[in-house]
């Protein structure tokens, strides 16, 4: 089994794979803790169709993550099983834009991948293959044609808006998500 530690590299991220608890399907997470009297952290489950298991996309989006990613911790506990999202109600739907920013991308990658419904996907986020890592981003752009990964700054987050309206109107939209971490 892989350990945490051998996932870290100097990324701004990591993918913790997880094969003890069964394949969830897409639209579910989990909650994690590297001390569970203290405090638990919610993750997508991001499953590959096809495979057993599923990982965690875990990004520095904060003071609990950015210390797993500096000092991986050799067991993290898991609460319960995995848990239905709201994404769940992906199905519902004939076809969805998805806007994500940064590691928002993680609740999105399991409908993305499944390819259940079509998807069209926005992602702001700046390096995103030094981020999350070229199988990830090459598997995302490869289930949603057309994506759009938009580098982002403070400046260029005020051209997401119009961005969003041209998918929206391309796609002929039934509905929105839009996740943001």
């Amino acid at each position: 089994m892989t350990t945490v530690s051998e996932l870290c590299d100097l990324r701004c991220s990591l993918l913790i794979p997880l094969n003890m608890l069964g394949t969830p399907i897409p639209g579910s997470f989990i909650r994690i803790s590297d001390n569970p009297l203290f405090e638990w952290h919610g993750f997508a489950t991001v499953t590959k169709p096809g495979n057993e298991g599923f990982s965690l996309v875990v990004s520095r989006a904060g003071d609990w993550t950015a210390k797993q990613i500096d000092n991986p911790p050799s067991t993290l506990w898991v609460r319960g099983a995995p848990t239905f999202g709201v994404l769940r109600i992906v199905p519902l739907f004939r076809r969805l834009v998805f806007v994500a920013t940064g590691s928002g991308i993680g609740p999105c990658a399991p409908c993305i991948l499944e390819q259940r419904v079509p998807i069209k996907l926005l992602w702001t986020s700046p390096n995103v293959r030094e981020t999350f890592g070229d199988e990830f981003v090459d598997s995302i752009l490869k289930k949603s044609p057309g994506a759009v990964i938009y580098g982002q700054s403070p400046v260029s987050l005020t051209n997401v808006p119009p961005l969003i309206s041209i998918k929206i109107q391309i796609h002929a939209l039934m509905a929105n998500q839009t996740w943001s971490n």
